[in-house]
């Protein structure tokens, strides 16, 4: 990849991120009238707090281009945030991992991960997902292309400022604390066929949790945090029998805080279901439970993320309509007890693949979500190489 191809990523990357700046008094005319154009930014976060339940779709910003890459995706990106900062990793035609971060309103260029290659979408999570802890290391997973899940921990960008004061974003780095980090092949085991080894991370800052499936049976893995070379992986755990057979895909995993403190899993069966279990970060507790999905049936793979600003955990996913919903309760027990609302987005749009989430603040929402695909506004050349985003603006 070249430095045309950076700069050109980084300047898409930069103005989509900058779309929102409109006067707030100008909101509802703008979702009314620009369909997935941007928004204003909301101007304050007054009322979040008092959020219990569902975050109606009209809370949500209408889809809007994030980032546009010099090749067609053919994977899911990687996404992990805290506060501000995000990282963004895809798979490149080499099948390498390329990241980025961005803070805020600016994104750096784009690095490669060395020469591994993979047959997964990459998932990422930062070792500590809590706004007020400033270590801006995040763990990076997938599966290669030797069948064998492949973990890396590196540094994400930082904000800088140049000789004219002008700020710009450093690319992360495959390192931890200045020492490179290459990637190590996680346990012996081989996933063979479909998305068997497909892994997605967890942290809740003491440890970071990875989860995966082999035919209809779940996983996870577990290391302390923060990290040392004296506290390597955990031994692969096993979940408790699966009551149903399992859909194609990754199973989504997130730590949910509250009156729960558990890693929460989530897996697609293969009737367009949902069902759910508890990790306490070691070891599954208790039994599978089924989401109510108030008859939107799953037509992708699922993701999902808690807000620590308003107790809430979301969910999303694409229904059998080609839009992606999505609903929010503040336990597990209660997801599906309040309504599911999709998206919004104008005539016009598409999507490929399965929404991510990304616990970060893009512009000024608690919580955001993307997907690939295109808006009106995105080149027709384009559409198979573009990522779109939303966040909630309550």
């Amino acid at each position: 990849m070249n430095s045309t191809q950076n700069g050109q990523s980084e300047a898409r990357f930069r103005s989509s991120m900058r779309r929102g700046a409109f006067a707030a008094a100008a909101m509802t005319a703008a979702l009314a009238t620009t369909g997935c154009a941007m928004p204003s930014e909301a101007s304050s976060d007054e009322g979040v707090a008092s959020v219990t339940g569902a975050i109606s779709g009209a809370n949500w910003r209408p889809w809007g281009d994030l980032f546009t890459r010099s090749y067609a995706l053919d994977t899911e990106p990687g996404t992990c945030g805290k506060g501000l900062t995000f990282s963004m990793a895809v798979r490149n035609p080499n099948k390498n991992y390329e990241i980025s971060t961005a803070f805020n309103h600016l994104g750096s260029t784009w690095n490669t991960f060395g020469s591994q290659q993979f047959w997964s979408a990459p998932s990422c999570a930062f070792t500590n997902p809590s706004q007020s802890d400033p270590v801006l290391a995040f763990y990076l997973a997938g599966k290669g292309t030797d069948n064998h899940i492949f973990v890396t921990l590196a540094t994400s960008g930082d904000i800088h400022y140049d000789s004219q004061n002008v700020p710009y974003i450093s690319p992360p780095t495959q390192t931890y604390q200045g020492a490179p980090v290459p990637w190590s092949q996680l346990g012996s085991n081989t996933y063979v066929g479909g998305t068997n080894g497909f892994p997605a991370l967890a942290s809740n800052g003491s440890r970071i949790v990875l989860t995966t499936h082999d035919g209809n049976t779940i996983y996870a893995f577990n290391r302390t945090l923060p990290y040392s070379a004296m506290s390597p992986w955990s031994a692969r755990v096993a979940a408790p029998s699966l009551p149903f057979t399992a859909g194609e895909g990754t199973p989504a995993i997130t730590f949910v805080g509250g009156s729960t403190q558990a890693f929460l899993v989530l897996v697609k069966n293969n009737a367009g279901g949902l069902w759910w279990i508890l990790n306490n970060g070691t070891n599954f507790t208790g039994v599978w439970h089924p989401v109510n999905l108030m008859g939107h049936a799953v037509n992708s793979d699922p993701t999902m993320e808690w807000g620590d600003s308003d107790g809430l955990l979301t969910i999303y996913y694409t229904d059998t309509t080609g839009k992606v919903i999505q609903t929010s309760a503040p336990t597990p027990s209660t997801l599906g007890s309040q309504v599911f609302d999709y998206i919004p987005c104008a005539t016009g749009c598409g999507f490929f693949g399965s929404p991510r989430a990304l616990p970060a603040s893009i512009e000024h929402g608690t919580r955001s979500v993307v997907i690939r695909g295109f808006d009106p506004d995105t080149p027709a050349n384009m559409h198979n190489n573009n990522v779109l985003y939303s966040e909630d603006f309550q």
